[in-house]
Formats: C-alpha cells, sequence, structure tokens
C-alpha cells in the first residue's frame, strides 16, 4: 500500500469540496463549511448538547488551522448568548432544541436532535431545504449538485420552469407552511395591536409614588431613525404610554410598557404580554413599530441597489428575533457594527417579498434608493 503525503492545505481544500460540492470557492472556516460540517457530525451525535456537537467538529480541524483561529471557529460555533452558528441551525430548523422531562417529570437540559427532512416554498419556486438524515446519509441523493449553500443555509432554486417542490417532495421532504416555520406573532393593524397592549396596561394597578428609579422612556415623540437618540429618563413633558425599560437586581432592564403623566409613572406592565415564551425586547420592538405608525412617523426600511445586482435593506430600529431569523435565511448578513443590528444583502427577485412581509408585520415605511 503506497502512503501519500498530504499538506494541511490540500487537506483542507480536500474537506471543503466534499463538505460542499457544489461550490469551489470556500474557505474553511466560512459558514458554508463549518454548518455541513455541523450537520455531518450532528448526523452522528444527536441527540446531544451545543458544546458536545461543537467538540467533534474542532477536533476534525486540529493540523489545519492555527490555535488562534481554531479558538475563533469554536466562538463562531457557540457564540456568547444563543448567537453562534449552532444556535443558528436550531433557528432555521436544521436542528431542533428539546427539553425532555428528567427525574421525577422535572425539565432535564437541552438537548438537540435533527432537524426533519423538509422544505419551505418561496413564491418564485425557489425552496430552503431544512434538516438532515441520520448517520450521514445525503439529504438529496443525485440533487447534491444542485444545492445552492448560502451562509448558514441551503436552497434548490427553481430552474427553467421546473417544479423544485415536486423534486424535494419525491425524495421524502415534508413541505413546511411559511408560519408553521418561521413561527411569527398574528398579523394585526397597528392600531388593534396598540389597543391590545393599552387595554391591558389599563388593568394593572396604579404604581405608588410614580417613580421607577432607573426608568429607561423611548420617546415616540422622537424620530423613528434615530433609536438610540430615543432613550432617557421621564420628565414633566412626557405624558401618554411608552416602551421602556426598568433596572433589575441580579438581571438585564426589564421590557416594559408604561403609562405615564407629566413624568410620572401610574401604571406599569412588564413583557412579553402576547406570548411568554417570546423574548420581551422583540413584543417592545414590535409594540414601538405600531406606535409610531400610529403617530405617522413609521420606522423606515431603506432598499440600496448594488453594483453586485443585490438589494442592501437597512432596518431604522432593531428587528425583532422573528424578523431577523427570516431576513437570515432569505438574504446575506452583513455584520453589525459593535451594539448595533445587522443589515441584509438580498436577491433582485427576493426584496418585494420581503417588503411586504415587513410593511404588513412590522407597519413600516419602505424608501428605495
Amino acid at each position: 500500500m503506497e502512503l501519500i503525503i498530504r499538506s494541511a492545505d490540500e487537506v483542507s481544500s480536500e474537506l471543503v469540496r466534499r463538505a460542499v460540492e457544489s461550490r469551489d470557492d470556500l474557505e474553511l472556516g466560512s459558514h458554508e463549511v463549518l454548518a455541513q460540517l455541523v450537520r455531518r457530525v450532528a448526523s452522528f451525535k444527536c441527540p446531544t448538547t451545543n458544546r458536545e456537537l461543537a467538540k467533534p467538529v474542532l477536533e476534525s480541524l486540529k493540523g489545519l488551522v492555527g490555535e488562534e483561529q481554531l479558538s475563533d471557529l469554536k466562538e463562531l460555533l457557540l457564540g456568547e448568548r444563543d448567537d453562534g452558528l449552532i444556535d443558528t441551525l436550531i433557528g432555521c430548523g436544521d436542528l431542533q432544541e428539546v427539553t425532555p422531562a428528567g427525574n421525577h417529570g422535572h425539565p432535564a437540559g437541552k438537548q438537540l436532535y435533527l432537524g426533519a427532512p423538509a422544505f419551505l416554498r418561496r413564491g418564485n419556486g425557489d425552496c430552503l431545504v431544512i434538516g438532515s438524515r441520520s448517520e450521514g446519509r445525503r439529504l438529496l441523493p443525485g440533487f447534491e449538485d444542485r444545492i445552492e449553500h448560502t451562509g448558514h443555509v441551503r436552497w434548490f432554486r427553481s430552474v427553467d420552469g421546473e417544479l423544485p417542490a415536486s423534486i424535494l417532495g419525491g425524495l421524502g421532504l415534508r413541505e413546511l407552511l411559511r408560519r408553521e416555520w418561521l413561527q411569527p406573532p398574528a398579523e394585526i393593524t397597528s392600531e388593534e395591536l396598540v389597543r391590545e397592549y393599552d387595554q391591558a396596561l389599563n388593568q394593572e394597578k396604579p404604581i405608588g409614588g410614580g417613580q421607577i428609579e432607573g426608568l429607561q422612556l423611548l420617546d415616540s415623540g422622537k424620530p423613528s431613525r434615530n433609536y438610540r437618540a430615543r432613550w432617557g429618563e421621564p420628565s414633566r413633558q412626557h405624558t401618554g404610554n411608552y416602551v421602556a425599560r426598568r433596572p433589575q437586581a441580579y438581571s438585564a432592564p426589564r421590557w416594559c410598557y408604561v403609562a405615564v403623566d407629566s413624568g410620572q409613572v401610574r401604571f406599569a406592565l412588564d413583557l412579553p404580554l402576547l406570548d411568554p415564551l417570546a423574548r420581551g425586547c422583540d413584543e417592545a420592538w414590535r409594540l414601538q413599530a405600531a406606535i409610531d405608525k400610529n403617530l405617522n412617523h413609521p420606522l423606515v426600511v431603506t432598499v440600496t441597489g448594488q453594483d453586485s445586482g443585490e438589494y442592501l435593506l437597512n432596518i431604522s430600529t432593531p428587528p425583532p428575533k422573528w424578523v431577523q431569523r427570516r431576513l437570515g435565511i432569505v438574504g446575506r448578513v452583513i455584520e453589525r457594527e459593535k451594539g448595533g443590528w445587522p443589515s441584509w444583502c438580498l436577491r433582485r427577485d427576493a426584496v418585494d417579498e420581503e417588503l411586504s412581509f415587513l410593511e404588513d408585520m412590522m407597519f413600516c415605511r419602505v424608501e428605495r434608493g
């Protein structure tokens, strides 16, 4: 048997080629390659945890990258707080996070399971491919070279009028309904949404003394384009209902909705209200978008054409996680600056559908550049 010696660069190139067959322009540390490595390891390791899933992926890269890059890749996989690549794969459905019952019915630690093979159909016929098969089996046998890897997601594009949904259904993938996959809040008008929160707020008990120490208001009277400049302490000029944050002793400030009269807090309602499993900030940002719409200065979404043929989409206030999840699937994420939120580059044929979604769900005004 002949022994062939390969350099680290040669092995890296071969690993990239095998991980993503349809691309020859990727690097080992790219999201496309790492996502494929995570899916393959998960097909053998699940059920498992985030950290136990990351270990074999990182072990496979030792000797191919330096210690510093390996540390960077670990951070990319796990993140700091539900924002690593593995969590992103949970968000798009490739992995499922489950909390099984432990002894005496008490919840045990969270476990990751494989997402079932499925697809989500877009209006233009393209299909988002979701999930994995166990033990490293191919998801789309005979059609692997048709998968378009973009960041952490996989697309099966429509070509020459064919119906990708028929092909994927024939391979045993289940078609998901959009609401089933995205799980957004209910579609409702801005007036109806604000009215629902106002009614709940009016049922709260009055605040004694009219003060909440350290309270910060999101001032609806200031322009929606400058999110950070809208925050401040309540003053005598503030009368009405406001999104706010109140300090807590041992964790981050709590999102809330408050009724203020000349700077004095009369009522306060902690968020989330409509969905106990939602993040407080997600409900607060959508509520603020509805308030701004009703005051005739809605949040602004700008769309600017790029030399690449894509369109850059910016949102003037932080978007809820379910909005980021959808745009992160459809478009290419432009990483946020420190303390900010991302922008997205979208294909020409995806722009109108996403703008319509934002207009309906976030009550925004679109400005095209």
